[in-house]
């Protein structure tokens, strides 16, 4: 038995199921089938025998381990004699994990604990979703302002005050753009018609690009989606000042503080997007 490793072996004296070897000599460490643990002291000796260090079911200096005894591989190649159990073949060992006590589930698979391998910002992680409360930013007041004011004066507010006639035989009339009739120059006559329909578009798609909601996804994802809506209200005010002042013949046309007010309102709905400071504050 010259250069064995050391290790527990098949006991010659055939009285157990395994005896260590330490390498240069038997011990009296033994064990039997079922990998119970237990010392053999010489036949006729008198003294008690001393107390058997593998009767303790864990070690103060390692519990949750288990048998305390790493497994050690037999030269021979037939198996690994773990910590005083039945040899298994090579392969059929239990998987790195399985060890209940070492702080791993009773599973044994690894990365099966609860949460552990979620995506990120899923129930289990340890990041629970929050769902904060809304917070309204400077440019969504702004935008809203100014979507009141356009509204205000495209379908409630005198737009246009006509004069017509001088000295005592002149009179004035004020008229929105849903009084404009036929024969009306054609930037107000356009802008009456069908540029207040569009006009409700361009405003419903300024207000949902500052609230940026998560169903419009899609909407949110535009690159230069600030600019966009500037550039749509921008031309939407160049519109509205062409139709401030249109002129008519025989007539003497200026625009109503109704009309004035719809320009800041365009210009307020340019500027939202770009106003992202939370209201009362900064983040």
């Amino acid at each position: 038995m010259s250069q064995v490793s050391p290790g527990w072996y098949p006991d010659p004296s055939g009285r157990f199921a395994q005896r260590y070897h330490d390498g240069t000599r038997w011990t009296e460490h033994v064990a039997d089938a079922s990998g119970q643990r237990s010392v053999d002291h010489p036949e006729g000796q008198g003294a008690a025998p001393a107390a058997n260090p593998y009767d303790q079911s864990q070690q103060q200096s390692g519990q949750g381990w288990g048998a305390q005894q790493q497994a050690q591989q037999q030269p021979s190649g037939e198996g690994w004699a773990a910590g005083g159990q039945a040899q298994q073949p090579y392969g059929q060992q239990q998987a790195y994990g399985q060890q209940q006590g070492y702080g791993q589930p009773s599973s044994g698979q690894w990365g099966a604990q609860p949460g552990y391998g979620q995506p990120y910002g899923q129930p289990g992680y340890g990041y629970a979703p929050q769902s904060g409360s809304f917070t309204p930013t400077v440019g969504l007041i702004v935008a809203g302002v100014g979507a009141l004011l356009v509204f205000l004066s495209l379908f409630a507010l005198d737009f246009l005050e006509a004069s017509v006639g001088s000295g005592d035989f002149s009179f004035s009339e004020s008229v929105s753009l849903g009084d404009v009739g036929d024969g009306a120059p054609a930037a107000i006559d356009t802008y009456s018609s069908f540029g207040r329909i569009l006009a409700l578009l361009a405003i419903a798609f300024a207000i949902l690009a500052i609230l940026r909601l998560p169903a419009l996804h899609q909407l949110n994802n535009i690159p230069n989606l600030p600019v966009i809506v500037a550039v749509v209200c921008g031309v939407f005010a160049l519109w509205h000042i062409l139709a401030m002042f249109t002129s008519a013949e025989g007539a003497d046309v200026s625009p109503t503080i109704g009309a004035w007010l719809g320009l800041i309102g365009w210009i307020g709905l340019g500027a939202g997007p770009f106003l992202k400071q939370p209201v009362g504050g900064s983040r």
